[in-house]
């Protein structure tokens, strides 16, 4: 059996989480597993991202040479390092691997900011041949989600990254969808609750986008200027069961599931319940949308909220590995 050693590290909603997996193939069967899977946390991944106030786009202002420095020094503690794959936030091509930032504060504030990850991994001589793969971290969520959560056996699948950034992953047929780049569906323009008393948004490029409207940073200023719970997860919950409702007439998914920050035991309480609530009103007698218990199967609580991008990412890079020993055959 052949065995590969992949070094996977995701930049989640609070901290940087590495893993080296040993994924062993089958010659005579078509199956893989992961026999050995250690994982590392780091508190605070980026020395100079302030956390007590986080921003909406995952986007702080740091140092690239400092972040991948320290992901080349956790895969240099392996002897044999097949593959590198890392989940990052920002909008990442899909034919160089470039990532491109606009960070929201800091020194940096509103540049754009563009660097190929591979090359500055291959800065260490020991990694000059080694396969690197970077995607974006809803896509890395919604692949680990489909095979160890909820998405499994789902034809189309739709991970709802909801957190200190938003965003959508796709898979269709068990691959994640891509055209000129990966979606970034929370940049799209929801109707305003009226309630919201939220008046500008936080997203630096779109302002009152979806997720200027309802990221971290936004729910954290509503609470500042004194929005009760009840009214703040209706108002997200209404903003959140749009965008699924917009998933849904175009991509017409077999589930939906949502993760991230707000999802967890310190976001909003009852969030994936309220938008499953607002989003069957929404729906009206739409086809495949008409009952309740329809509706509230439809939407679920990611299974995977916690390392849900580095197996994501572990995932993409075994199919490229294979892809390419197939290649070679």
């Amino acid at each position: 059996m052949d065995q590969k050693t992949i070094i996977a590290a995701a930049m989640e909603d609070d901290c940087l989480v590495f893993a080296a997996a040993k994924v062993r193939w089958s010659e005579a069967e078509s199956f893989y597993k992961i026999t050995q899977l250690n994982l590392e946390k780091s508190d605070r991944p980026i020395e100079n991202i302030n956390w007590e106030n986080p921003i909406e786009d995952d986007q702080g202002d740091y140092d690239n040479e400092e972040l991948f420095g320290r992901i080349r020094a956790y895969a240099g503690k392996h002897d044999t390092v097949d593959a590198i794959a890392i989940s990052l936030y920002g909008t990442v091509n899909p034919a160089d691997q470039t990532v491109v930032n606009f960070p929201n504060q800091g020194k940096k504030q509103g540049q754009r900011l563009s660097y190929n990850l591979p090359e500055l991994i291959r800065l260490d001589k020991k990694f000059q041949d080694t396969l690197v793969l970077v995607d974006n971290d809803a896509s890395a969520a919604a692949m680990g989600e489909f095979i160890m959560g909820v998405g499994g056996g789902s034809k189309a699948f739709a991970y709802v990254w909801a957190g200190i950034g938003v965003n959508v992953g796709l898979i269709f047929d068990g691959a994640l969808w891509e055209g000129r780049m990966h979606p970034e569906i929370g940049h799209y323009l929801p109707r305003r609750h009226e309630k919201d008393s939220y008046i500008t948004g936080s997203c630096i490029t779109h302002k009152d986008c979806l997720m200027g409207l309802c990221s971290y940073r936004s729910i954290r200023e509503r609470r500042s200027l004194g929005m009760d719970e009840n009214t703040l997860r209706e108002v997200i919950g209404y903003y959140y069961a749009q965008l699924c409702r917009t998933i849904s007439v175009t991509v017409a998914p077999d589930r939906i599931a949502m993760g991230g920050h707000l999802i967890r035991s310190d976001g909003i309480p009852s969030l994936v319940d309220e938008v499953s609530r607002q989003f069957h009103s929404m729906m009206g007698p739409y086809p495949s949308y008409t009952s309740d218990a329809e509706a509230m199967s439809f939407i679920r609580t990611a299974q995977m909220c916690e390392d849900v991008s580095v197996i994501g990412m572990i995932e993409t890079a075994r199919r490229e590995l294979d892809r390419t020993k197939m290649e070679r055959k």
